[in-house]
């Protein structure tokens, strides 16, 4: 299935995207946009035929050290390692079991390598 992935923004109709959890389904409809722009959470959606199939946020956030436990610390540096936190990531109901999680975890991967 062709995807396009692209950050979440006011002409999307988050008011039609149902996933099988009460929890994301609410977040993507109420909080999704506004988190977004206060940069929060970046929310990607997943879009089909200009309709929203899916969406994902991540945020930026680091570890230290002190996150490990001691058996597993070393080589690591000194200082705080930058990594990506996948927040949300939800399917429309109607699509689901068709790869499309799969292919928004690829995205995640994708955007990764190729912002490091």
């Amino acid at each position: 299935m062709e995807l396009e992935f692209v950050r979440i923004n006011e002409q999307h109709d988050t008011t039609s995207f149902n996933c099988s959890s009460p929890q994301l389904t609410d977040y993507f409809k109420k909080f999704s946009l506004q988190n977004d722009r206060l940069n929060i959470a970046k929310c990607i959606v997943a879009v089909k035929d200009e309709k929203i199939v899916g969406y994902y946020t991540i945020s930026m956030k680091s570890i230290s050290k002190e996150d490990f436990e001691k058996k597993d610390v070393r080589g690591l540096p000194g200082y705080p390692i930058p990594i990506i936190l996948v927040g949300k990531l939800a399917v429309h109901i109607d699509f689901a079991k068709k790869g499309i999680g799969s292919s928004m975890l690829k995205s995640i991967f994708q955007a990764a390598i190729k912002n490091s």
